[in-house]
């Protein structure tokens, strides 16, 4: 009898541990299926990843683009607007060039025609009168110039 039931227990264990190696067969084939799912999913993520990585890279080359093309358009106009003050100066020096200019010439409330009438006239030993009548002769064709040609009406002497 204690034979028979050292078999049977024999028996027993030999049954449950057919079941366990089953059941470790079984969970071993799911573990397998699931770590199988869990390494295609990796797989996505990182070629997602990948791929953007691949456009930010692309995105920061346009970007980099942009930028140099941003500083070109900013430098182009300051160049123009330099050269376009250098030539301003540049012909108020010429137009200035051709101006007779008067120094050193003291203004007590005089008429400034007047003094510069009797300079003239020293120097180029004419009649007072004649520079006058001269300024007046200046001033009216340049007036009328100006007129007719839609100028400002200046007269430098």
């Amino acid at each position: 009898q204690l034979q028979e039931t050292m078999m049977k227990n024999h028996n027993e264990m030999r049954a449950e541990t057919n079941e366990l190696k089953e059941e470790m067969g079984k969970l071993k084939a799911e573990m397998k299926a699931d770590i199988s799912k869990v390494e295609e999913k990796v797989g996505i993520i990182q070629q997602a990843l990948e791929k953007n990585e691949a456009i930010i890279k692309e995105v920061e080359k346009r970007t980099e683009r942009t930028e140099k093309k941003l500083e070109k358009v900013d430098v182009q106009p300051r160049n123009v607007t330099k050269e376009m003050e250098d030539s301003l100066v540049y012909l108020e020096m010429d137009k200035a060039a051709a101006y007779l200019r008067f120094q050193n010439i003291v203004e007590s409330r005089e008429d400034l025609e007047q003094v510069m009438a009797e300079i003239l006239a020293g120097l180029l030993e004419k009649d007072k009168d004649d520079i006058l009548r001269e300024f007046d002769e200046v001033y009216r064709v340049s007036t009328n110039y100006a007129r007719h040609h839609k100028c400002p009406r200046e007269v430098h002497t």
